[in-house]
C-alpha cells in the first residue's frame, strides 16, 4: 500500500522568467516583463524587487489570486553604459515549500553611443518617408540614406543624411550596425557587397532589415549571397505575384510577436493585443511559403489561401544570423499604422 504523507497543496512563489530587451540606452527608461506563479497563495501580497546590477530600481506590490501566473510590467532607467544582470525577485516566505525558485534574472547592456545605421531604398516610396522622418527624429540613431532613384544633389548638401554612392569597401561597410534594405534590385550590389553585407552580420554582430517591396524585395534575392540571410524561403517572382489587393487583412500578432519588445505598443498584455487589433490592415504582402527552422514569426496573415502545410503565412519574421540578427518585413505598408 501507498500511503501519502505531507501537504496537498504546499505553498509556493515562483519568478521563472524576467524579459527586457538585450540592449538599452542610457539615461532612457525601459520596459520589463516578469512572469510571476503562485500555489495556494490566494488573497496573499509580496514584493516584487527589480534590480540592475546592485541597485533596485522598480519595485511592485502584489497580490495573488488563484493559481496560476501573471505577467508584472515593470520599468527601469539605467545612468551608466555596461553590462549588468537585471534580477526580478520576491523575497520567499516563511511558509513557502521552495524557497530557492524566487528570482530570474537576464543579460541587458546598457550603451550610451548613437547605432550608426545604413538605408538603402531604390526610391521614395511611402514606407521610406515615414521611416526617414522617424530615424531622423530618434536621438539614439545616426541614419545614413542611399536613394537609388533620389536627385544626386542631396548628398552634396550641407550635413547631408544622403550618400553620394554605397560603400565600396568592407570597411565602408563595417562602420554600420544596422543596414535596411528596401525595394532594391539585387544587381544594385556586386559580389564583394553583398559578401561585406554578410560578414557584419554573421562575424561582427550587425543587424540587416529586409523591407518587402512589388518590385523586387525579396525576389530579386533569389540565388543570391544574400538569401541565406532571410528567416523566411521564398520561391521566386513572390512579389509580383501578391498584386495589391483592394481587401484589407488584418495581420495576427503571433505567441512570439507577443513577447517582443519590438511589437510592444503597451506594457500590459491585453491592452498590447487590443491596440493591435484596431490597427487598419494592409492591402499587399509579399507571398512566401514559410518561416526558416531558426525563424521566429512575429506577425502573419490570416489569408487562407496564403497559407501552406506550414500554417499561415508569416509577415514579419526574426532570426539570428552568426552573432547577428536578421529582420524580415514582408510588406511596404507599416506606414498606414504610424498614419
Amino acid at each position: 500500500y501507498i500511503y501519502g504523507v505531507g501537504i496537498g497543496s504546499p505553498h509556493d512563489i515562483i519568478v521563472p522568467q524576467v524579459f527586457a530587451p538585450e540592449v538599452v540606452f542610457a539615461r532612457e527608461e525601459a520596459q520589463a516583463s516578469v512572469t510571476v506563479r503562485s500555489q495556494a497563495m490566494n488573497g496573499r501580497t509580496a514584493k516584487l524587487v527589480l534590480k540592475l546590477g546592485d541597485e533596485v530600481v522598480d519595485t511592485k506590490d502584489i497580490t495573488f489570486g488563484e493559481d496560476g501566473e501573471q505577467i508584472i510590467p515593470m520599468k527601469f532607467l539605467p545612468t551608466q553604459k555596461g553590462e549588468f544582470e537585471l534580477e526580478a525577485s520576491i523575497d520567499p516566505l516563511p511558509d513557502e515549500a521552495v524557497k530557492d525558485n524566487n528570482k530570474a534574472s537576464q543579460r541587458v547592456r546598457v550603451i550610451d553611443e548613437k547605432i550608426q545605421v545604413l538605408y538603402v531604398e531604390q526610391k521614395p516610396r511611402w514606407e521610406f518617408r515615414y521611416l526617414q522622418a522617424m530615424m531622423v527624429r530618434d536621438r539614439r540613431l545616426d541614419p545614413k540614406f542611399y536613394l537609388i532613384e533620389g536627385d544626386p544633389e542631396l548628398s552634396r548638401e550641407e550635413n547631408s543624411p544622403y550618400l553620394a554612392e554605397l560603400p565600396a569597401t568592407k570597411d565602408g561597410w563595417m562602420k554600420y550596425d544596422v543596414i535596411l534594405i528596401g525595394d532594391v534590385d539585387s544587381r544594385r550590389f556586386n559580389d564583394e557587397q553583398m559578401q561585406s553585407i554578410s560578414d557584419l552580420v554573421s562575424t561582427f554582430g550587425g543587424g540587416l532589415i529586409f523591407i518587402a517591396g512589388k518590385n523586387f524585395m525579396p525576389d530579386s534575392y533569389r540565388r543570391t549571397q544574400l538569401e541565406k540571410l532571410f528567416p523566411v524561403e521564398f520561391e521566386g517572382q513572390t512579389s509580383i505575384a501578391g498584386a495589391a489587393s483592394t481587401r484589407q487583412v488584418s495581420l495576427d500578432l503571433t505567441p512570439a510577436g507577443q513577447n517582443s519588445p519590438t511589437l510592444r505598443l503597451a506594457s500590459a498584455d491585453d491592452e498590447n493585443l487590443a491596440i493591435w487589433k484596431k490597427l487598419p490592415g494592409i492591402y499587399w504582402d509579399a507571398r512566401v511559403t514559410k518561416a526558416k527552422p531558426a525563424a521566429e514569426v512575429l506577425l502573419d496573415d490570416p489569408s487562407p489561401e496564403k497559407a501552406t502545410r506550414a500554417g499561415a503565412m508569416p509577415v514579419v519574421a526574426l532570426q539570428s544570423y552568426g552573432t547577428g540578427q536578421t529582420l524580415f518585413v514582408g510588406t511596404d505598408e507599416t506606414w498606414r499604422w504610424r498614419r
